[in-house]
């Protein structure tokens, strides 16, 4: 994963790709995502996440609006953009990424660069490019693994939209202290059994989801605690718990996710 994100980040450096520079993400959830955001960082740039569900007409608003010069995709999902001014580039394409450097480039971030710009759902308007700094990200990492430090046999899930929030913990919060991650396709989160089954099969023991994902699961298999005994800790953010009298045989954990965590409660 470290050789891809190195070999990424020299080609998007041999781009022009420098400190705070703005690079789209179009890409579906896989490793090639990870290497992908990664090489972004550590190339200096801010990575933009677009999922590949939006309709056109947001996708090419976000594009337009972040004035993102070059933007990572596969190149499945070429025929899925629409016509935009950014250099689109396939991580999968080969060669010409694969034959850069492979060792990491020298810092060209500081901990108040930015890392990333999340644009809102636009639920009250127009949606809006987030920005959020390193050190936001990092502070955020600290707490969790404080308060809540992985064990050796802990595995994690990566299931969240890159454009959500919670994505930058699933992501970072794991990779960064040698957990195993796996991740899971969309097709099987919007399939509950599906879902519970992933993580029962992969002994997920640590999950991030919003309430709803929760009540879904809940309500689908009201034994889920028996069905999935591995899994120790539940993160829900983003909601209020509205199932209070189902949960306390499960493990949860309730912070509100603002950059991307204000207040826990337990």
């Amino acid at each position: 994963m470290n050789l891809r994100a190195d070999q990424v980040a020299h080609w998007l450096s041999s781009l022009g790709v420098g400190p705070e520079t703005l690079v789209g993400v179009f890409m579906e959830r896989s490793l090639e995502l990870m290497a992908g955001v990664l090489g972004i960082l550590k190339a200096g740039g801010t990575y933009v996440p677009i999922d590949p569900s939006y309709p056109k007409g947001r996708i090419a608003y976000m594009l337009a609006d972040s004035k993102a010069p070059v933007l990572l995709t596969q190149r499945s999902m070429v025929e899925h953009l629409p016509e935009n001014d950014a250099r689109v580039i396939c991580i999968d394409q080969g060669s010409e990424a694969f034959g850069q450097g492979r060792e990491n480039l020298a810092g060209r971030v500081s901990s108040d660069s930015l890392a990333y710009m999340m644009y809102t759902s636009g639920s009250t308007g127009t949606p809006k490019g987030v920005l959020g700094s390193h050190r936001a990200m990092v502070n955020r990492f600290s707490w969790m693994w404080n308060a809540y430090p992985f064990e050796a046999d802990d595995v994690c899930c990566q299931k969240t939209s890159l454009s959500f929030i919670d994505s930058v913990w699933e992501m970072f919060g794991p990779l960064l202290r040698g957990v195993r991650t796996v991740i899971i396709p969309t097709e099987e989160v919007k399939d509950i059994t599906k879902l519970i089954n992933t993580l029962s099969l992969n002994r997920i023991t640590r999950i991030v989801l919003v309430p709803s994902l929760l009540d879904a699961m809940l309500e689908t298999h009201a034994d889920v605690d028996i069905r999935l005994p591995d899994l120790v800790m539940w993160v829900a953010s983003g909601g209020a718990l509205s199932r209070p009298k189902s949960l306390p045989t499960l493990p949860i954990v309730a912070p509100q996710p603002i950059t991307p965590i204000l207040t826990p409660y337990r």
